[in-house]
């Protein structure tokens, strides 16, 4: 009779047990963990998705300090700083990670196989080995990426310049993204019919950054900066932009806030809205499903940004038909 009694209650148990949620939840004891590994505050566009993602999660009922605790760290634009706040995150036992970048997502990865991360503000997922698939990542992760399609990209510069015929692409080798997106460029450009000139270094010689611009200023008629966190710092954005303005020089680039300082134009994703739109995929997770059932996602909307002072500047009219389609007119 005790040995039935027994079965009863173990089977009582194991049934309880297998409702209660994940250990990762915390709804239980404390509060919900969650660490944040930013690549750097310039360009803001990082510091914009970071703030869109912990809002996003406050919309969906997880408040920071209330039930929920953003740890928030910043890389500073150095590949062994995001390892190694990865590798804290781990020791801390977080119970999710939002990887912002690139490479903050290939350090999560490298660091844990079992917490699970959301990336966004990442411009080639796929071809840059943080996901398998769209569908599936095949991995303990799952996102939003910033890409907008490259020839959409290129189209709306040949409606904001019809006169151009000649496209360089300017990169830093030291970031996986850049010479994914330089490369897209590249073969987008041929499809367009546009002849197109690539330019790289490393990061070591960014010294060499104005006389690189300058010899190839001399041979476009316009210079696209693809998604490249080291060149779109502000710092060295400046210097590009002091050179190619000299030069009469239009640069494209991938985010607003570029061409807040200068740029002429960039088709875009909302960097707020992609970190909003990353915070459901958190909130599924903390609930139990795996990010690799997760499907990763691309921006729901896309952004024309455009300096008409720049284009004043730089002797280019802009015709108000191009104008018509932008959702943002820097004066």
């Amino acid at each position: 009779m005790k040995i039935k009694n027994l079965k009863i209650y173990l089977g009582i148990f194991f049934f309880l047990f297998t409702l209660s949620p994940p250990i990762h939840a915390k709804n239980l004891k404390g509060k919900i963990q969650i660490g944040i590994i930013q690549w750097a505050e310039s360009p803001a566009s990082y510091s914009w998705t970071r703030e869109g993602f912990i809002e996003g999660m406050k919309n969906l009922g997880y408040e920071n300090g209330k039930n929920v605790q953003f740890d928030i760290q910043i890389a500073e634009g150095d590949r062994k700083n995001a390892q190694g706040i990865a590798k804290d995150f781990v020791r801390k036992k977080v119970d999710l990670i939002c990887a912002l970048g690139t490479i903050p997502s290939l350090a999560a990865l490298e660091a844990t196989k079992e917490i699970p991360i959301v990336y966004s503000i990442v411009g080639e997922p796929k071809a840059t080995g943080i996901i398998e698939s769209q569908l599936s990542s095949g991995k303990n992760i799952t996102g939003v990426s910033m890409k907008i399609p490259m020839e959409k990209q290129l189209e709306m510069v040949q409606k904001g310049v019809p006169k151009l015929k000649r496209l360089g692409i300017l990169y830093c080798l030291s970031t996986p993204q850049a010479i994914v997106t330089a490369e897209e460029a590249n073969q987008a450009a041929k499809k367009l019919g546009l002849a197109s000139q690539t330019c790289s270094f490393h990061y070591d010689h960014l010294s060499q950054l104005p006389l690189v611009t300058e010899n190839m200023s001399k041979g476009v008629d316009a210079i696209y900066i693809p998604t490249d966190p080291i060149l779109t710092a502000k710092e060295n954005l400046l210097k590009i932009l002091e050179v190619t303005h000299r030069f009469r020089v239009p640069v494209i680039a991938v985010s607003d806030d570029a061409v807040e300082l200068g740029a002429l134009m960039a088709l875009h994703c909302d960097f707020e809205e992609i970190g909003k739109q990353a915070a459901p995929m958190a909130v599924k997770i903390l609930k139990g499903i795996r990010p690799t059932d997760i499907p990763s996602q691309m921006p729901l909307s896309h952004r024309l940004t455009v300096n008409v002072n720049t284009a004043k500047k730089l002797g280019i009219t802009l015709n108000s038909q191009f104008l018509s389609l932008a959702h943002r007119v820097i004066e």
